[in-house]
């Protein structure tokens, strides 16, 4: 019996690892078929001096410089970068960045603590010109070239229109080239629509300027600095900083200004006089380079309208208001960022003040058998507004990701009328006089703070605080009225507060 017991279990021992392998080769097999789950590398390539964008081809390696994936850069405004999705499995790779005029340039990566992350941002690259670019001269004499210009393009889902292919007036502004764009219409009070869809905002090389004032960037920017229009859908700036939408993309215009105009000093000044101390003057100072800008605006005038005529010599429709109008208006604009865009900040300041006088006489007959019924009437209205506006905005990226906002609005105003009518018929019937008085104070005050930290392991933990405060005044308001029967010696008081 014992000879027998420890042959089975002789027997029992032979079997284990056989079983063993075969328990372990069908896993390996399973593993196989399970759709392994993937993570996005993205990063940006800018050059190594000045900063700029530069769109390379990205190669993507094992160690072993075996290739796993290739792409390249999209460029967006000031933005050159790019996305790869790899297995999520730790692992170490070679990123390879090559350009026209630039040396090859070389980023090792190790991807490690994956856990529930979903992408990973990889470290700048900045590239390096090649030497003989830098001292390179070229000498094309004899050489001539000749083309069609394409006025727009499709990249995605944006629209790119090229500035140099329309034919614009000498003087004209960025509002003229507006109004020549394919499917693009210009209202009169700044408002941009392109194929029926409104433009939230005007964007200058891909940054804010006077946001929500698109006249200032319309009337003031010579149309012959900008290379081209870009039309999309670009995330707002917590989206940015979180990595992933959040909130509804803005559908933005974004101008480009050619390379030769991205730094210096550009300036517009349009000054006239009339009879009857009509006047009218307005100013524009921009000074501009790769990590800043800073622009004042000022316009004075009191000839009632904003009208400007267009490339083909008509009238932009404009409806001119009645009586005398006087506006002065003043801003002020200053963004600047870090070299390597670790950190921004951007501050707008508009201060407006405007008055307005009104006065019109009317007179009517009406024909009677008793005898015909005479009318007159006289009016006249005065009004001031002022009302200023500051924001700023402050983001940082390191060493965690804090984006800072605050707004303060404030406006004040006061409206007088008077206005007179009365009638008669071989002697007065009535007389009636209106009196109103009106004034208003507002204040607003908006402030926000969001703070995010992404965790090794993937997760993001957010924080957000709102501040919110709005004042408005009792308006004053008081309006008399006065009726005088002049036949029935009846008259008719009313006061109203």
């Amino acid at each position: 019996m014992k000879q027998i017991s420890l042959l089975t279990g002789l027997l029992m021992l032979l079997c284990l690892p056989i079983t063993a392998q075969n328990d372990s080769t069908a896993t390996t097999k399973e593993v196989k078929k399970k759709k392994v789950r993937t993570i996005e590398l993205y990063g940006e390539v800018y050059d190594s001096f000045t900063k700029a964008k530069v769109k390379a081809f990205i190669t993507l390696m094992h160690n072993d410089s075996t290739i796993v994936d290739t792409t390249t850069c999209m460029a967006w405004s000031t933005t050159s970068y790019y996305n790869l999705k790899v297995p999520a499995l730790q692992d170490d790779f070679i990123i390879k960045a090559t350009a026209e005029g630039y040396e090859d340039t070389f980023l090792n990566y190790h991807l490690r603590h994956i856990a529930r992350n979903s992408y990973f941002e990889l470290p700048r690259i900045l590239m390096k010109k090649k030497q003989d670019e830098i001292w390179r001269e070229d000498n094309l004499e004899g050489v001539t070239v000749t083309g069609t210009r394409v006025k727009i393009a499709y990249r995605g889902d944006t629209i790119v229109y090229n500035a140099a292919a329309f034919n614009l007036p000498e003087g004209s502004m960025l509002d003229g080239l507006i109004r020549q764009m394919p499917g693009a219409e210009l209202k009169d009070n700044g408002d941009i629509y392109i194929n029926g869809k409104k433009v939230d905002y005007l964007t200058l090389n891909g940054k804010d300027f006077f946001k929500n004032q698109n006249k200032v960037m319309l009337e003031n920017l010579p149309y012959f600095t900008v290379r081209d229009i870009k039309v999309y859908n670009k995330s707002t700036k917590q989206s940015e900083l979180v990595g992933r939408d959040i909130e509804k993309k803005d559908y933005v215009m974004d101008v480009e200004l050619k390379r030769e105009y991205n730094r210096g000093y550009m300036g517009n000044i349009e000054a006239g006089g009339g009879t009857d101390n009509r006047y009218m003057a307005r100013l524009f100072g921009l000074y501009y380079s790769d990590h800043s800008r800073i622009s004042i605006y000022g316009n004075t005038n009191n000839v009632n309208e904003t009208r400007r005529p267009g490339g083909d010599g008509q009238w932009t429709p404009s409806e001119m208001p009645q009586g005398l109008r006087t506006t002065k208006e003043t801003g002020l604009h200053l963004s600047t960022e870090d070299a390597d865009k670790k950190w921004e900040e951007e501050m707008d300041a508009t201060f407006n003040w405007s008055s307005s006088e009104d006065q019109s006489r009317t007179a009517s007959e009406r024909f009677a058998s008793e005898g015909n019924i005479m009318g007159g009437s006289e009016s006249w209205s005065k009004q001031k507004d002022f009302s200023l506006s500051l924001s700023n905005q402050f983001s940082i990226q390191k060493p965690i990701t804090l984006y800072n906002y605050i707004s303060f609005r404030y406006s004040n105003g006061n409206r007088n009328s008077h206005s007179e009518d009365s009638t008669w018929q071989q002697a007065p019937i009535n007389h009636t006089l209106d009196f109103g008085l009106n004034k208003y104070s507002t204040l607003g005050i908006n402030g926000m703070v969001t703070c995010f930290k992404k965790f090794d392991w993937g997760d993001i933990i957010s924080l957000r605080a709102n501040v919110s405060y709005g004042a408005m005044k009792p308006s004053d308001n008081f309006s008399r009225s006065e009726t005088h029967y002049t036949q029935s010696h009846l008259d008719d008081l009313r006061d109203t507060e």
